[in-house]
C-alpha cells in the first residue's frame, strides 16, 4: 500500500511546507487561547458570467479577499482565518479559506457562513 493511500494525499498537488508550518502554528496558537473552536471552510470564486471573472487577476482577487476580511472585523466570535489563492483553467482565480469561531460563543457555523457569503463581492 502506498503512502498516499494511507494519508489521502493528492499526488497532483504540490505541498507548500512553509505554508503548512505557518497554518499549524496559527492553529496551535488559537487552541492555546480558546478551549473550543469551530472551523469551517469556504471556497470563494467569481461567477463565470460576471465581469469579475473576465478581469480577475491575482491582485484584484487578493484585494477582494482583504476587503472581505476587513468587513469581518465587526463579526463577533470570529477568532482566526487562513486562506490561499489558486488558479486553474477551469475555475480561474479562486480562494480556499478556513475560518475559526470561538466555540464558547457559537454553536453553529451556518449564520457566520451566510454573513460571509453576503459580504463576498
Amino acid at each position: 500500500m502506498a503512502y498516499h493511500d494511507i494519508t489521502d494525499t493528492n499526488l497532483n498537488y504540490v505541498q507548500h511546507r512553509t505554508l503548512q508550518r505557518y497554518q499549524r502554528h496559527h492553529l496551535s496558537e488559537l487552541f492555546e487561547r480558546y478551549s473550543k473552536l469551530l472551523m469551517f471552510r469556504v471556497d470563494f470564486y467569481y461567477r463565470v458570467d460576471s465581469n469579475a471573472w473576465c478581469h480577475a487577476d491575482k491582485y484584484s482577487t487578493t484585494a477582494d479577499m482583504i476587503l472581505l476580511l476587513q468587513r469581518c472585523n465587526t463579526m463577533t466570535g470570529l477568532v482566526g482565518f487562513t486562506w490561499v489563492l489558486e488558479y486553474t483553467e477551469q475555475h480561474g482565480y479562486h480562494i480556499h479559506a478556513a475560518f475559526y469561531l470561538n466555540g464558547q460563543k457559537h454553536r453553529k457555523i451556518w449564520p457566520t457562513f451566510k454573513t460571509l457569503q453576503a459580504l463576498w463581492v
